[in-house]
């Protein structure tokens, strides 16, 4: 599980921290407003479940291109959804996201 920093007055913007989630270790992570959330399944079994704060609005969704922020992925190539494939490069990415909004 990984979370990017999109907040471009954030002295962490552009950095990631990623993390391991798995049914023994029983971690979960907390994503703010601002950081973009990406993950890697490691089994063909793994489950997501996500808890949102806000309801999900289709016309705000966009997202960044998964292998465009120097994210160490593990594995080769990952399978990547129509929807996710068509996403901007970081480097092209207009962030709205603030720190002081």
């Amino acid at each position: 599980d990984v979370a990017l920093d999109l907040r471009v007055d954030s002295p962490g913007f552009g950095k990631y921290f990623a993390l391991e989630l798995t049914e023994e270790n029983g971690k979960m992570l907390y994503i703010p407003a601002g950081l973009a959330h990406g993950f890697y399944a490691l089994t063909d079994d793994a489950m997501m479940l996500y808890n949102h704060s806000e309801v999900h609005a289709p016309q705000s969704d966009a997202g960044i291109r998964w292998d465009s922020a120097g994210i160490a992925w593990p594995g080769g190539q990952p399978v990547v959804s129509a929807r996710d494939a068509v996403f901007p490069k970081f480097s092209e990415f207009q962030s709205p996201f603030r720190v002081n909004a």
